[in-house]
């Protein structure tokens, strides 16, 4: 087989191969939330909370949160500029944002939800599991 088919070969492969299997997965847990509640008379106060927030990101499929989303992967995630993900779902007027880094001491991502009366923010490390 001559160089140039062969190219043609491998190009016809890689464009007809799922999308999935180039996805990546995390597996994220955090340790503690930090929150600010706009209370009754429109004043923020601050809480935090020792509570777990367990995270799955398949980067192909989207974000899901372990006790919220029971549909399974909602959102969308794409690779940011920055060198890492960007997940996002909208549900309830309430926007989730997750942000997953490789960096060269572990794998960590921070996650925050927004809605007009209180931001939650918390950060943990992440597994990244083989396919």
């Amino acid at each position: 087989m001559n160089r140039r088919v062969s190219k043609i070969l491998t190009t016809l492969t890689l464009l007809c191969l799922p999308a999935s299997s180039f996805a990546e997965i995390y597996v994220c847990k955090s340790e503690q939330q930090f929150y600010l509640s706009k209370d009754l008379s429109d004043s923020w106060t601050s809480t935090s909370e020792n509570n777990s927030i367990d995270v799955i990101i398949d980067t192909s499929l989207g974000l899901r949160l372990e006790g919220l989303t029971s549909e399974g992967y909602v959102g969308a995630c794409r690779y940011s500029s920055y060198g890492g993900y960007f997940c996002t779902w909208e549900n309830d007027n309430t926007l989730f944002q997750i942000i997953v880094e490789e960096l060269a001491n572990g794998v960590f991502f921070t996650y925050t939800d927004l809605s007009s009366d209180q931001i939650m923010n918390s950060d943990g490390s992440c597994t990244k599991t083989l396919q």
